[in-house]
């Protein structure tokens, strides 16, 4: 499956934060593990460098290990919860013939084949 560049970067960060704690190894111990790892992925948005971020990063970490192995039905409820969360407009179906379509809010599309 081909994805868009900045798709890309985004999961493979995805993946990198998942190892972080792979095999009981845990890679962001502290502060400054966090603030390594935020600079070799490129991030530059706002932080606040504290225990709070850091323990808020093991949380999104361990609900992103857990949706890399959910099944359909519940990492479409994971990812709109999250994408919820962070007051994103789009959300994802698992309605439309199971294809995970992105839609819009409140509002159904009609997927048609054929």
């Amino acid at each position: 499956m081909l994805f868009a560049p900045d798709t890309e970067v985004a999961l493979r960060s995805v993946v990198n934060l998942i190892n972080s704690a792979a095999n009981g190894d845990e890679q962001l111990a502290t502060e400054q593990d966090l603030d390594r790892f935020l600079e070799a992925e490129g991030f530059t948005g706002s932080r606040t460098r504290d225990a709070a971020e850091l323990a808020s990063v093991h949380r999104l970490r361990a609900e992103l290990a857990a949706l890399w192995l959910a099944d359909e039905s519940a990492a479409v409820d994971t990812v709109n919860r999250l994408l919820r969360q962070a007051r994103a407009l789009p959300s994802w179906s698992s309605t439309i013939s199971g294809t995970g379509i992105c839609t819009p809010p409140r509002r159904k599309l009609r997927w048609r084949t054929g």
